[in-house]
C-alpha cells in the first residue's frame, strides 16, 4: 500500500508533468492560429489580386467557346 507521502508525491508529479505539457500545447496552438491567420490574410490577397471575390470562376476557369 502507498504511502501518504509517495501518493503526494506521485500526484505531484503528475500536476508538474501536466503543466508543462498544457505551456506545450498552448504554444502549438497559437504558433497555428497565427500560421492560419497569415494563411487567411494570403489567401484575401491572392482573391484581390485575382479580381474576384472568389464565389465566381475567373476566365482561367472558363470553357472555351468550341466546347
Amino acid at each position: 500500500m502507498d504511502l501518504p507521502e509517495d501518493r503526494a508525491d506521485a500526484l505531484e508529479s503528475r500536476v508538474a508533468w501536466l503543466e508543462k505539457s498544457l505551456g506545450e500545447l498552448d504554444e502549438v496552438v497559437r504558433a497555428l492560429g497565427d500560421e492560419l491567420r497569415r494563411a487567411r490574410e494570403e489567401v484575401a490577397q491572392l482573391r484581390d489580386a485575382q479580381g474576384g471575390d472568389g464565389t465566381e470562376p475567373g476566365p482561367r476557369y472558363e470553357v472555351p467557346p468550341h466546347y
